[in-house]
C-alpha cells in the first residue's frame, strides 16, 4: 500500500519533537552519556545495514576522512552538548531552544556558501536570540542552573548547523546512506571510546525491560528512521514543502513534555518560547520568499 507522501515528514516531526521528552526519562533511569552511547550504537548498527543492503558505494580514503570531519562536529560533538544540556533543562525547554537550527543555517550559509539572506531573516534571528535570552533569564530567577542547559543545547544546535552546511558543500557526490550512515558511526567513534567503560557498567545493571524498549525506540526512531522518512519526503514533495513541517517539531517537543513529563510552562518562559518560534518562522519565510 503506498502511503499519502505527507505522512512521511509528519513521522519525523513526530519522532524528532518526542525525542526530547524521551530522552529526559531516560537520563532519570540512565547516567546520560553511558545511555547514549548505546543509544547511538542501535542507530549506527541500523546505518551500517541499511548502507550494506542498499548502498555499498565504493570510495577513497579522501572521502572517508571529509565524512568522517563532519561526522565529528555534526554527532559526536553534537551529541556531546545535547546531553549535557538534557539533565539540565525540562524537555519543553529543550525543544524551543533546539528549533533555533534553521536560524543558525542561514547565517552559516551566508559566511560559508556566500548565500544571501534577505533583512527579514536577520530580524527574524533577532526575534530568536531574544526569545532564548527571555527563557535564560526565567532559568535564572528560579534560582537553577538551567541557563547552562541552554548554553549547551543552543551550541549543540550550532553544531548541527555547521554538519548540515557542510554537508550541502560537501555532500553532494555521495549517496544518502553512505553520507548519513557514514558521518553518523564515524563520527561517534570518539564519544564511543570516551564514554565505553561507563557504556559497559550499565550493560550489566539492573535496570528496568521498558527503559531499554525506550532506549533502542528512540535510538532507531529518532536517529534513523525518521532521518531517512524525512529525506523521501523531501523527494516527494520537495524541501519547500517539507520545510514547513520544521516548525511543528517543537511545537510537540513542548506537548510532549507537558503530556507525558507534566511540565509546566510559567509565563515568562511561554512568552520566550513563542518569541523564539516566531522568529525562527520569519527567518525561514524570509528564505522562501
Amino acid at each position: 500500500m503506498r502511503l499519502p507522501p505527507l505522512i512521511y515528514p509528519l513521522f519525523s516531526i513526530l519522532a524528532w519533537g518526542s525525542n526530547a521528552t524521551a530522552l529526559k526519562v531516560l537520563v532519570a533511569y540512565l547516567p546520560p552519556h553511558a545511555m547514549n552511547s548505546l543509544r547511538v550504537l542501535v542507530a549506527s548498527l541500523a546505518y551500517a545495514a541499511l548502507w550494506a543492503l542498499f548502498s555499498r558505494e565504493r570510495l577513497g580514503w579522501r572521502d572517508w576522512v571529509v565524512i568522517a570531519g563532519l561526522g565529528l562536529i555534526g554527532n559526536s560533538l553534537y551529541q556531546w552538548l545535547f546531553l549535557e544540556g538534557i539533565p539540565r533543562l525540562p524537555a519543553s525547554y529543550t525543544s524551543i531552544v533546539s528549533s533555533t537550527n534553521p536560524i543558525w543555517v542561514a547565517l552559516l550559509s551566508v559566511i560559508w556558501l556566500r548565500e544571501s539572506l534577505p533583512k527579514m531573516a536577520y530580524v527574524g534571528l533577532a526575534l530568536s536570540l531574544a526569545g532564548v535570552m527571555i527563557l535564560s533569564a526565567e532559568t535564572l530567577e528560579q534560582g537553577g542552573a538551567q541557563w547552562l542547559g541552554i548554553a549547551f543545547v543552543l551550541l549543540s544546535a550550532v553544531s548541527w548547523a555547521v554538519y548540515t552546511v557542510g554537508a550541502r558543500r560537501l555532500a553532494g557526490g555521495y549517496r544518502l546512506l553512505t553520507w548519513t550512515g557514514g558521518s553518523f558511526v564515524l563520527g561517534m567513534v570518539p564519544y564511543w571510546l570516551l564514554h565505553t567503560p561507563d557504556m559497559l557498567r550499565l550493560v550489566s545493571a539492573a535496570v528496568p525491560v521498558w527503559v531499554w524498549v525506550l532506549l533502542i525506540a528512540s535510538g532507531l526512531l529518532a536517529n534513523t528512521l525518521a532521518f531517512l522518512t524525512w529525506m523521501h519526503g523531501v523527494r516527494q514533495l520537495g524541501p519547500v514543502r517539507v520545510a514547513v513541517f520544521s516548525n511543528l517539531t517543537p511545537v510537540v517537543g513542548v506537548l510532549a513534555g507537558v503530556v507525558f513529563l507534566g511540565e509546566r510552562l510559567p509565563l515568562q518562559a511561554l512568552l520566550g518560547g513563542l518569541l523564539t518560534l516566531w522568529g525562527v518562522l520569519i527567518a525561514q519565510r524570509a528564505q522562501r520568499m
